[in-house]
């Protein structure tokens, strides 16, 4: 039976955009339909590869710098009977690297091996009373600076001011917030350094 003139430019529209003449059971409705189908799937792809690219690109972003905050940290006591001084001590460096500060950027001074002592029950460690028995505050990540008879007031200075020792304070700026903190024996207008010097 030959076509009508609508049939026949329906046709020639298909041909030119590619598409297939629907089967006899098929909607002359289902062509618009695929169309949107076919422009949703591709708007979702390109949110997927936006949303995938925004990630990578945090991903790959430097992480912040740490606080300009610096410490100088001392436990100036020997002896076992002046453990509680180191634990201050300690307890002020867990507090700062909890907090983001780096090992780079502390100073850590105690006077005496403590972990090591033939009294400490709980060797290679040091606890606070109320802390969980299984978190020492003292372990191969803390990085001690100054120990034993390196503990003296002018390494102290030296530390303080950036002029010399094993380490000291000297990546600070205009803009930092330096902490200094002494845990020890002392008195009015004086502070000890294992019983053998004083700073005043």
């Amino acid at each position: 039976r030959k076509s009508t003139p609508a049939v026949q430019r329906l046709l020639s529209a298909m041909r030119i955009t590619g598409g297939r003449f629907p089967g006899p059971s098929q909607s002359w409705f289902r062509l618009p339909f695929l169309s949107v189908w076919f422009v949703l799937g591709w708007m979702k792809m390109v949110i997927l590869l936006s949303v995938l690219a925004t990630v990578s690109a945090q991903n790959s972003s430097p992480p912040p710098p740490p606080p300009n905050i610096h410490a100088v940290i001392v436990s100036s006591s020997r002896y076992w009977f002046n453990y509680r001084h180191a634990m201050n001590a300690l307890g002020v460096y867990q507090i700062l690297k909890q907090n983001g500060i780096p090992d780079s950027q502390i100073v850590l001074m105690i006077a005496d091996e403590y972990a090591t002592n033939p009294r400490n029950p709980f060797k290679n460690g040091m606890y606070a009373n109320g802390v969980s028995p299984e978190k020492t505050w003292y372990s191969e990540d803390t990085e001690l600076d100054y120990r034993g008879s390196d503990v003296t007031v002018q390494n102290f200075f030296n530390a303080v001011l950036g002029t010399g020792g094993p380490k000291s304070l000297q990546h600070t700026n205009e803009e930092s917030h330096v902490m200094i903190f002494v845990t020890g024996h002392g008195g009015d207008q004086f502070f000890k350094f294992q019983d053998e010097e004083e700073m005043t």
